[in-house]
C-alpha cells in the first residue's frame, strides 16, 4: 500500500523524495510556494493526488479554481467533490464535477467518495458511483469506519472486509484508496495483508508525531497517543527543532515499510 504524507508548507523538504502525494487545490490557492513545489515534483515524475479541499475546508473548490490547478500542476489523479454523510448531494457534485471536467478524462484519473450515513446508504451510493465509467478510484473516508460499531477491527477493516466478501474490489476494476488512516496507525499494519487490493492512503499523522518529537517504533506497535494536528496545520510556523527532521524522515521510512508489507524497519 503507498503512502501519501502530507505535511505543513514549512516542512515541504521532507517530503521531497518521496514518489507519492495527495494535495490540496485550496493550498495551492494559498501559497505559490506550495504551488511550485508539487509542480515541481508532478514534473519530475511524482504521482500527485490533487484533492478538492472539501473535507480540510468545509466546502469544495471552484470548479474553475479546481481546473487552473489540474493544468498548472498536472496531477495524474483529482478527488472529486463530495458531501460528507450526504449521497445525494455527493452524486450530484460529483456529476456536475465531471461534466465540468470531461475534457481531462484519460488524462488524469478520476477518485470518487460515496457517502451514506448508514451502511445501506453508502453502498447505494458507491454502486452508482461504479456505474460511471469516468471514476478509476474510489476513496473510503474514515468516519466509515462507524457503520460497524460492534466487534470491528480498528478503522475501517470491518467495512474493508465487508466489501471483500461481498466481492466489490475484485468485481470492479477500480482503485481504492484510504483517505486519512486511524490515529493508532494500525491500518496501516492489517490493510497490506489482508486487503491488498487497496492500493494507497494519504495522512499528516506520522508528520505530527515527529513535529511532537515522537519517534515511532518500528514495526508501529505501542503507538503513542496521537497529539493532533497543530492548528493551523499548512501554515505552521513553530520551531524545526535540531532533531525534528529526522524524527519525521524515521516515522515515514518506517510507515512506509509497514504500509508496503514490512513487519519491521
Amino acid at each position: 500500500m503507498k503512502l501519501a504524507h502530507i505535511p505543513p508548507t514549512k516542512l515541504l523538504y521532507l517530503v521531497e523524495n518521496e514518489p507519492f502525494h495527495l494535495i490540496l487545490a485550496q493550498e495551492c490557492e494559498k501559497s505559490r510556494e506550495y504551488a511550485n513545489f508539487f509542480r515541481r515534483l508532478s514534473d519530475n515524475g511524482a504521482y500527485i493526488i490533487l484533492d478538492n479541499g472539501a473535507f480540510e475546508s468545509g466546502a469544495a473548490i471552484d470548479i474553475d479554481v479546481l481546473k487552473h490547478w489540474i493544468d498548472y500542476i498536472r496531477p495524474k489523479e483529482v478527488v472529486l467533490p463530495d458531501v460528507l454523510r450526504d449521497p445525494q448531494q455527493t452524486l450530484q457534485r460529483t456529476d456536475m464535477a465531471l461534466t465540468a471536467l470531461m475534457k481531462y478524462v484519460g488524462m488524469v484519473k478520476f477518485m470518487a467518495v460515496p457517502q451514506g450515513r448508514t451502511l445501506a446508504a453508502w453502498l447505494s451510493c458507491l454502486e452508482t458511483l461504479l456505474k460511471w465509467s469516468e471514476i478509476d478510484v474510489i476513496g473510503i473516508y474514515e468516519e466509515a469506519a462507524d457503520f460497524f460499531t460492534t466487534g470491528a477491527q480498528v478503522g475501517r477493516g470491518t467495512l474493508l472486509g465487508f466489501l471483500s466478501d461481498a466481492r466489490y474490489p475484485h468485481t470492479t476494476p477500480r482503485e481504492w484508496h484510504l483517505l486519512g488512516y486511524d490515529s493508532h496507525l494500525v491500518e496501516l499494519s492489517y490493510v497490506p495483508s489482508k486487503y491488498s487490493w487497496v492500493r494507497s492512503a494519504d495522512s499528516a499523522k506520522v508528520i505530527v508525531f515527529g513535529m511532537n518529537h515522537i519517534r515511532l517504533a518500528s514495526d508501529l506497535r505501542c503507538t503513542p497517543k496521537y497529539p493532533g494536528r497543530p492548528k493551523p496545520y499548512f501554515d505552521w510556523n513553530g520551531e524545526v527543532t535540531a532533531t525534528m527532521p529526522d524524527i519525521i524522515r524515521h516515522n515515514m521510512r518506517v510507515a512506509n515499510f509497514v504500509a508496503e508489507g514490512g513487519v519491521s524497519a
